[in-house]
């Protein structure tokens, strides 16, 4: 009797959803996959891109403790639905002196700031629904102020 097991023969990704081709001995189906989309990053400026999309680059500018770091939480940035969740599991905290802002936590003594990105920004004027924020923006990546 034949295996009638699908096998992965490769993903794909765009900006609508993901797919998995699979297989069934030569021939090939496109499975759609039910997925939400990623948080989409935008970056204040070149060199600040560099940084966070090269690891040699962070660690060279932030040290080998945050520059992993810095990848690690963009990696999570990126696969959580809302930055709600991203708050809720610890990894920042909604700045305090600005309603559109994001601070991210770095190992090593350093914090990420970043901003929702949408626009229009989602929710009411003056009061963003940060659980309907699908692109944030990173500003900058500086020492935290602990003594």
């Amino acid at each position: 009797m034949a295996s009638s097991a699908l096998r992965v023969r490769a993903i794909h990704h765009d900006d609508d959803a993901r797919y998995v081709s699979v297989g069934r001995l030569a021939s090939f189906l496109v499975a759609r996959i039910a997925h939400t989309m990623p948080i989409k990053l935008a970056f204040q400026d070149e060199k600040l891109r560099t940084v966070c999309e090269n690891t040699v680059s962070a660690k060279r500018k932030y040290g080998k403790v945050a520059g992993p770091s810095i990848h690690a939480r963009l990696a999570d940035l990126r696969a959580i639905k809302s930055p709600i969740e991203f708050v809720e599991l610890g990894f920042g905290s909604f700045d305090e002196t600005a309603h559109d802002r994001i601070v991210i936590f770095i190992a090593g003594g350093y914090r990420m700031l970043a901003v929702a990105n949408n626009r229009p920004p989602p929710g009411a004027p003056g009061a963003l629904d940060w659980a309907q924020v699908t692109r944030v923006k990173i500003l900058s990546i500086e020492r935290t102020n602990e003594s």
